[in-house]
C-alpha cells in the first residue's frame, strides 16, 4: 500500500468509526427511561429486589445458552447483518410493549420484568457483535484510540438516557417513552448502512475450519481464555452492581429514582472523560494498564459500603466510572492486536460465557443474601473477588509461556496468541 492509499484508508477508517459509535450512542441512549424507571420501581420493595435478581439471572441464563451460537454466528457471519437483526427486534418489542401497556394496564407487573429481560439479554449480543464489527471497520494501527472511541459511545449513553429519564418520566410517563425509544432506533439503522465491513467469512473458513464451534474453540485455547476472563471481572463487578448499587441507594442512602439516576450519570460521565483522555493519549496499551485501572476499581468498591451520605457514594462511584472503561480499553486493545478477526467473535464468545456464569452463580447467591446482610457487606465482598481475579490472572501470566511471550513480543509485529 503506498502513502496516498494509506491515507485514503485511514480517512475511510475514521469516518467508519464516526458512524459507528453515533449509531451506539443513540441506539443505548432510547432505554434510559425505561431502565431507570425498572430500577427504582424494582428496588422499592423486597419482592421487588427479588424481582430484580430473577430478571437478571433469567437474562444470563439466555445469554448463558445463547452464547456458545452467537461466537459463532458472528466468526461466520456479516457482523453487520447480525446488529441489524437485533436493532429491528428492539423496534418490534418496543411497539409490542407499549401496544400491550396501552391495552392492559395491569399487565405492568408482568411486562415491565419481561422487557427488562429482553433488552438486558439482547444488548449483550448487541456489545459483542459491535465490539467484533468495530475491528473489521478499523485499521490496526488505530485500535487503541477505537477503543477509546468506543468507550465513550458506550458510556454516554448512560448519561443521556439517565438524564433524559427524569423528565421522560415527569412529564411523557414511561409507556410513551417507549415509542420515542423504538423511533430513535431507526437512525442507528441508517447510519451503519453506510460502513463498508472488510471481513469476509467466506475469505477466512475452510470445511475444516468451520466445524470448530466456541465449545471447542475455548477448550483449545483454555489458558488464554481464563487469563482474559479474569482481566475481564471488572466488568462482572459492575454487573453484581446493577443489582446492589439502587439498593443501597434506598436503603442506606434513602435515594430516590433522582438518585439513581444521578449515580449512573456520575459512572457515565467519568467513563466518557476516560474515554476521551485515552484517545487523546498516544499510550501503546499494554497489561500494566489493565492492572492498573483494574487496581483503581478496586478500591472505589472497598470505599462504597462506607458512604456517609450520597456526596461522598457519587465520589466513590467515580473510581468505578474509571476503572472498568480503563481496563476495558486496554484489554480490547490487546485482544484485537492479539487474536485475529476471523477468531475474535468466539474468543469474546469464550471470556462472555465464563463471565456471565460467574455473574449468574454470583447474582443467585446476592439476591439471596441482600434482603438479610444488605447491599453494603455484599458490595465488599465484590471488593475481595476483585484483587482475587487480579491475583490468578497475574499467576496465570507468570506460568503460562504462551501468554507471557505475546506480550514480550513488541508492539511493531504483535504475536498471535492463538496461533
Amino acid at each position: 500500500m503506498n502513502i496516498k492509499e494509506k491515507k485514503v484508508s485511514t480517512s475511510s477508517d475514521r469516518y467508519n468509526l464516526l458512524r459507528f459509535n453515533v449509531a451506539k450512542i443513540i441506539a443505548l441512549s432510547s432505554f434510559g427511561p425505561f431502565e431507570i424507571y425498572s430500577l427504582f420501581y424494582l428496588s422499592a420493595t423486597s419482592g421487588g429486589r427479588i424481582t430484580l435478581g430473577i430478571v437478571m439471572v433469567s437474562a444470563l441464563l439466555l445469554g448463558i445458552g445463547f452464547d456458545p451460537f452467537l461466537g459463532r454466528i458472528i466468526d461466520y457471519h456479516h457482523r453487520k447483518a447480525i446488529i441489524f437483526m437485533i436493532l429491528f427486534s428492539w423496534v418490534a418489542s418496543l411497539m409490542v410493549a407499549f401496544s400491550i401497556w396501552t391495552l392492559y394496564p395491569e399487565s405492568k407487573e408482568i411486562l415491565i420484568p419481561a422487557l427488562f429481560v429482553f433488552l438486558d439479554f439482547s444488548g449483550g449480543a448487541f456489545f459483542s457483535v459491535m465490539r467484533a464489527f468495530q475491528q473489521t471497520i478499523t485499521d490496526r494501527n488505530l485500535y487503541g484510540r477505537s477503543n477509546a472511541l468506543s468507550e465513550i459511545s458506550g458510556q454516554l449513553p448512560s448519561f443521556i438516557g439517565a438524564s433524559s429519564a427524569i423528565p421522560a418520566i415527569l412529564y411523557i410517563g414511561v409507556r410513551y417513552s417507549l415509542v420515542i425509544s423504538a423511533m430513535a432506533i431507526l437512525v442507528p439503522l441508517l447510519l451503519l448502512h453506510g460502513i463498508r465491513e472488510n471481513y469476509a467469512p467466506s475469505q477466512f473458513f475452510s470445511n475444516e475450519k468451520k466445524a470448530q464451534g466456541t465449545l471447542s474453540f475455548m477448550r483449545s485455547h483454555y489458558k488464554v481464555v481464563i487469563f482474559f476472563y479474569l482481566l475481564n471481572f471488572t466488568f462482572i463487578i459492575i454487573t453484581l452492581g446493577n443489582l446492589l448499587k439502587p439498593i443501597f441507594i434506598v436503603d442506606a442512602l434513602k435515594g430516590n429514582s433522582s438518585s439513581i439516576s444521578l449515580s449512573e450519570m456520575t459512572y457515565a460521565v467519568f467513563g466518557s472523560l476516560t474515554g476521551v483522555a485515552l484517545s487523546l493519549t498516544p499510550i501503546k496499551f499494554g497489561l500494566k494498564h489493565c492492572y492498573l485501572f483494574m487496581a483503581l476499581f478496586s478500591f472505589g468498591t472497598f470505599l462504597i459500603p462506607f458512604s456517609p451520605d450520597f456526596a461522598f457514594f457519587l465520589a466513590f462511584q467515580s473510581a468505578h466510572g474509571i476503572g472498568n472503561p480503563g481496563n476495558r480499553i486496554s484489554r480490547n486493545t490487546l485482544i484485537m492486536n492479539h487474536v485475529k478477526p476471523s477468531d475474535s467473535g468466539r474468543f469474546f464468545a469464550s471470556i462472555t460465557l465464563l463471565s456471565n456464569i460467574s455473574r449468574l452463580v454470583l447474582l443467585s447467591m446476592f439476591t439471596l443474601l441482600v434482603n438479610i446482610t444488605g447491599a453494603g457487606p455484599l458490595i465488599e465482598v465484590t471488593g475481595f473477588l476483585m484483587i482475587g481475579a487480579m491475583l490468578a490472572s497475574f499467576f496465570i501470566y507468570l506460568k503460562t509461556a504462551e501468554v507471557r511471550s505475546a506480550f514480550s513480543s513488541g508492539d511493531q509485529k504483535p504475536k498471535m496468541l492463538l496461533s
